[in-house]
This record gives C-alpha cells, sequence and structure tokens, in this order.
C-alpha cells in the first residue's frame, strides 16, 4: 500500500501496527505544524487572546492554515479508522454513527442548559443516557481498531494486511502449486510499504517537523521579556509590571 493511499484512501485493510504508527506520527505532525503556525502568528501580530481560554489564537492567512491542517488532520485519522473497521471486517459506517450519537449528547446538553430550570432535568437524563452509549460506542471502536487482530483471510474489504489465508485459500494454493523444477513468477512490490519503511518515513516526517520548530524557537524567535523562571534576560530588559 502506498503512502497516500495509506493516509486519505477509505478502501482496503490495514494493520494494527499501520493504525498505530500512523495515527501517533501523523498527530505530532499536525501538533508540530499548529505550534510553529501559531508562533509565527503571535511573532507577526497575526493573532487574538481569546477571552474563554487566555490562548494565543492564529488569525487571518494563519488562522486558515490552522483550520486546513486540523481538517487534514481529521480526514487522515478517519481514513486511518475506515480501514482498521475493514480489518475488522466491519463498515466504516460505524464511525459515522458514532459521530451521530456524539452530536445529539451534545445537542441534548445544550437544550438542557437553555430552557427553563423545571424542565431541564428531562433533559439532563435524556443527554446523560445518550452519553453514556456515546462512551460505550466509543470504548468498542477503540478496542476494535487498536486492539484487535483483522479477520485472517480475505474479507469482502480486501486481502489480508498480514498475509495470512483462510483454509480455502490455503487449499487452493496447494492445489495450485507450480511444478517442481518450474520458474515460479515473482510479482513486484515496486510502490509498496512494509513495516520497517512506513515506520522510518512517518518518524523522520516527525523529526523534521520538530527540528524546523526547534530551529524556529532558538533561532528566530526573541526570549520572553524580563526575569523567567529560568534567569534573568540576557538583554537586560524589565517586564512592565503594569501588564
Amino acid at each position: 500500500m502506498r503512502l497516500t493511499e495509506l493516509l486519505f484512501s477509505f478502501k482496503g485493510r490495514i494493520q494494527r501496527l499501520y493504525w498505530w504508527v500512523a495515527t501517533i506520527a501523523v498527530g505530532a505532525a499536525a501538533g508540530a505544524i499548529t505550534g510553529i503556525l501559531e508562533v509565527a502568528a503571535k511573532a507577526s501580530g497575526h493573532s487574538v487572546v481569546n477571552p474563554d481560554t487566555q490562548q494565543f489564537e492564529a488569525t487571518g492567512l494563519f488562522g486558515i492554515v490552522v483550520l486546513l491542517v486540523g481538517l487534514v488532520n481529521l480526514w487522515i485519522n478517519f481514513a486511518l479508522s475506515v480501514k482498521r473497521l475493514h480489518d475488522r471486517g466491519r463498515s466504516g459506517w460505524w464511525l459515522v454513527w458514532q459521530t451521530l450519537i456524539l452530536a445529539v449528547a451534545a445537542v441534548l446538553v445544550v437544550v438542557a442548559i437553555a430552557v427553563p430550570k423545571e424542565q431541564a432535568p428531562v433533559w439532563w437524563v435524556l443527554a446523560s443516557v445518550v452519553g453514556v452509549v456515546a462512551l460505550a460506542v466509543s470504548i468498542w471502536l477503540f478496542v476494535e481498531i487498536g486492539c484487535l487482530r483483522g479477520t485472517q483471510g480475505p474479507n469482502r474489504f480486501g486481502e489480508d494486511p498480514l498475509g495470512a489465508t483462510s483454509a480455502g485459500a490455503t487449499m487452493t494454493a496447494t492445489i495450485l502449486q507450480p511444478e517442481p523444477g518450474r520458474p515460479v513468477e515473482r510479482q513486484s512490490r515496486g510502490g509498496t510499504l512494509d513495516e520497517s519503511s512506513l515506520l522510518v518515513s512517518l518518524l523522520g516526517g516527525v523529526n523534521s517537523l520538530f527540528s524546523l520548530w526547534l530551529f524556529v524557537q532558538c533561532g528566530l524567535l526573541k526570549g520572553t521579556l524580563g526575569l523567567n523562571r529560568f534567569g534573568p534576560d540576557p538583554l537586560g530588559r524589565q517586564a512592565d509590571a503594569s501588564i
């Protein structure tokens, strides 16, 4: 399976190792890119302070790019999880049902907050019931996707990514075994990824992004103004006490 198919396609099957490595690597890469963009936005004055979280948030072009990074990360995680469900012989629509249940629970919470106090208990009970269902479905999906081995042999979504065959396929392979002395044609593996090359590629990308973030932090940005927990300002600047 090519890297683009692994990360963006909803077709086929992948094993647990691919899911864990790709999910962690892509999440770390998205976090590093977002951090670099937010630092650059703050340094260039393209950020505002969220009054609810008291955190800087990128605006303008930086905000759009941060949003796109989040959407790409969401797409990749969804595609990886769908292929893991396929490996388990299950439909990817289970992820859609999970999302809908969570959305219903969120709507019920909003309604419970908005309605008059005498009506709120009924809505809170409904929200709690749907929330418990959403939690149960989420735990089940995590076990299915991240913990359990896929179905052995081919299923309706494709070949076994571990190369295992069912009993029927094994019998067929035995019957069709080439005659002694006859050359065996080898199938080309060009353009595919084995476990080691996938791990090296993804972790190498994360390492490059982390190195870029360190370069921006260490080589391009000014230090904090005034004294911080590591010592006095090397430029002798003092923070404004009135702020």
